[in-house]
């Protein structure tokens, strides 16, 4: 039986989409400052304004040992939902998805490349900001918690890129989508636990929240991060409506690539 040479052929066309959307992201200041520089930065400030306060709600710890989780939640949100919303218009905008047609390339090796290459960068995010904030405030890793951790990222970047593209599906241009993409990610952020825990709020704001992916997404890294609360076992429901927002929006993004243009 001949040898199939078309596997080594797309590995190699893989390797260079991914190589290629990490040069895009540091060509561009506003996405690599976003992803890799501003949660750090949002991490340091509030902490610091934040000093000293515990939350009893999450068994006494300190807030810095709360933020920390919820700013590598934020990172995993940019990069995957943002980035790729905003990379994915803009592309198409310039035709490059159409010029893609022409070339050996497969648009799903051009997909998996990009989602690739946001996981590399979403890794780099966190190890950044994890770093930081171990160094600067002290925060305590839970390290039989970290593969949870990880997977709990791992399901987010999928699910938030996967939102990224069927949000990208429906804006008609590109100058739009990063109003659109920070436009519908904000709010949601600031009732998922993300900048303030809401374990005393309302309960039909916690409520509200649950809805959407960001509030599990940040409740399962935040618990992950918690000594005092936490254990290394994945908290499998959030992962579980990460999993049907991704496939949904999935699927989502597929029927849109396939209608008229």
């Amino acid at each position: 039986m001949a040898p199939d040479r078309r596997r080594p052929r797309r590995w190699r066309m893989f390797a260079a989409q991914v190589g290629y959307q990490n040069r895009m992201l540091l060509r561009s200041p506003m996405a690599a400052f976003s992803t890799l520089a501003l949660p750090v930065v949002v991490l340091l400030a509030v902490t610091l304004l934040n000093s000293g306060r515990t939350l009893p709600s999450r068994g006494g710890i300190d807030f810095s040992q709360f933020f920390a989780p919820a700013m590598v939640a934020f990172a995993v949100m940019v990069a995957g939902y943002v980035n790729v919303l905003t990379g994915v218009t803009l592309a198409r905008d310039r035709g490059v998805m159409k010029r893609m047609r022409g070339t050996p390339l497969p648009p799903s090796l051009y997909f998996a490349g990009r989602l690739a290459s946001t996981g590399l960068v979403t890794a780099l995010a966190a190890v950044a900001i994890v770093t930081a904030a171990v160094a600067v405030y002290d925060v305590t890793v839970p390290w039989s918690a970290m593969p949870a951790a990880a997977l709990t990222v791992v399901v987010g970047v999928v699910c938030f890129a996967a939102l990224g593209l069927a949000v990208a599906g429906i804006i008609r241009s590109g100058q739009s989508a990063m109003a659109v993409a920070w436009g519908t990610l904000l709010p949601l952020m600031f009732i998922s636990d993300v900048f303030l825990p809401l374990d005393t709020g309302p309960s039909w704001l916690r409520d509200l929240g649950s809805a959407f992916p960001p509030r599990h997404l940040a409740i399962a890294l935040e618990t992950a991060f918690n000594p005092r609360t936490g254990n290394a076992t994945p908290r499998w429901g959030d992962l579980g409506v990460l999993v049907a927002w991704a496939v949904a929006a999935s699927i989502t993004a597929f029927m849109l690539q396939r209608r008229p243009a």
